[in-house]
């Protein structure tokens, strides 16, 4: 009996009725059918250039799925509206360096992009019941640097989910009814300035609190406003710190951090 309402409470209706009903509810909620990637932030202006290492994941996690397939790249304004969508092919055990500048459609300006792998899952997984998901590695060069290198961060949440069939999207994070707090355990004041990246994976407009910390007490607060699918950079100038709280109805408000210095600068999780 055990068992078997345990497998009714793990299907997609009885994980919607969990978290309606906040019995430990899921702060996601899978479909076998779709494939998964993170939302990626791109900056692209006089000062940034973003690139993303495509790679073909499916012969990654299964050596036997040699076959080419297609890749779909979204890329999202900061206001969570999806502006270009371009369609990549990948070959097995190939990769390839893409300029998010480069691509057509690309504007000035800040936002998020999504890497879905088009590929049939059962090649990939056999029967196991999972996803496919892509959680590669973006980075970052700021044109005024001398150096040609660049900055790498891997993904940070799980943000959004394709079907390969209808080809829609969907952000995979549930409403919250809670409010969760996260503090990135890292100083923002030993730099010349800091950016913190925050996106929104959640169905929903969001509500954020930036509340900035020095030796733990509260000095500023700053609420802002996030579209669904959107993002928002905030400046160190604008809302100077010691340490930053960030409170706000997802499962976790992980933002990205951006620190300036004279001859570098570093990006990273918080």
């Amino acid at each position: 009996m055990r068992d078997a309402l345990r497998n009714i409470a793990n299907t997609r209706a009885g994980l919607y009725l969990r978290h309606c009903l906040g019995i430990r509810a899921p702060e996601y909620i899978p479909d076998l059918r779709e494939v998964v990637s993170d939302l990626f932030v791109w900056r692209c202006d006089e000062t940034w250039e973003t690139y993303f290492d495509l790679t073909h994941v499916a012969g990654i996690l299964n050596p036997d799925a040699r076959q080419d397939y297609t890749v779909l790249l979204a890329l999202f304004s900061s206001e969570g509206i999806e502006i270009a969508r371009h369609t990549l092919t990948v070959v097995f055990s190939g990769s390839r360096l893409l300029c998010i500048n480069d691509l057509p459609g690309t504007p000035a300006g800040h936002g998020t992009f999504a890497v879905l792998h088009m590929v049939p899952l059962n090649a990939v997984f056999g029967t196991e019941r999972t996803c496919l998901a892509e959680r590669g590695y973006v980075s970052y060069r700021r044109k005024t640097d001398a150096s040609p290198l660049r900055s790498y961060v891997h993904g940070n949440l799980y943000g959004i989910a394709g079907n390969p069939a209808t080809r829609r999207f969907r952000t995979l994070a549930l409403p919250m009814r809670q409010t969760r707090e996260y503090q990135p355990q890292v100083r923002l004041d030993d730099c010349e300035r800091c950016e913190i990246a925050l996106v929104n994976y959640s169905p929903r407009r969001l509500q954020v609190e930036a509340t900035a910390l020095r030796e733990g007490e509260a000095q500023q607060r700053l609420h802002i406003d996030i579209p669904s699918g959107g993002s928002v950079i905030l400046d160190s100038r604008s809302l100077p710190m010691e340490r930053v709280a960030l409170r706000a109805k997802l499962p976790m408000p992980r933002p990205l951090l951006f620190k300036y210095y004279t001859s570098h600068f570093d990006v990273f999780h918080g």
